[in-house]
């Protein structure tokens, strides 16, 4: 497994949310075995090319709403789950566009699906596949970047 391969993904994320004006922050990396949707809302990247696999971010539900309320520029959001779902539908465009743009100028080979959105937990994406895990804080809650390795393909 070659960690560089998360790079991408932490850098799209991480100037995303500087284009909200949400200060993040990378706490800590962890390798696990497979993985399970813990966070209420989320989306997922299918990705083919140098890596096969799944990259996952995953929000606390405050700060989903706080990026929604900084993407539509409103000061409430009303308790409407569709809304919700919207907003960090385009979040996870934003996300999209930004990686397909550094994954671009970084001469990698990665064709990246659009943005899945799930709006529950649990969802199991792997039972025994390599994972990293990279949390990112932030002032309104957390953001788990899941980077999980169906294959690498060797140089």
């Amino acid at each position: 497994m070659r960690f560089e391969i998360v790079n991408p993904f932490i850098d799209a994320i991480v100037e995303t949310f500087e284009k909200v004006n949400i200060d993040i922050y990378k706490d800590k990396v962890n390798l696990k075995t497979g993985k399970k949707i813990e966070k209420k809302i989320s989306f997922l990247f299918k990705i083919k090319g140098d890596f096969k696999g799944s990259v996952i971010y995953e929000f606390d539900e405050t700060l989903a709403i706080e990026t929604i309320k900084r993407i539509y520029q409103i000061d409430e959001i009303p308790n409407d789950q569709e809304l919700i779902l919207s907003g960090i539908g385009e979040f996870g465009n934003l996300v999209n566009a930004r990686l397909i743009e550094i994954t671009f100028k970084r001469g990698l080979d990665y064709s990246i699906s659009h943005p899945i959105f799930y709006k529950y937990k649990g969802r199991v994406i792997s039972y025994s596949s390599p994972c990293v895990e990279v949390v990112f804080l932030t002032k309104y809650g957390e953001v788990w970047l899941s980077v999980v390795f169906d294959k690498v393909l060797s140089d």
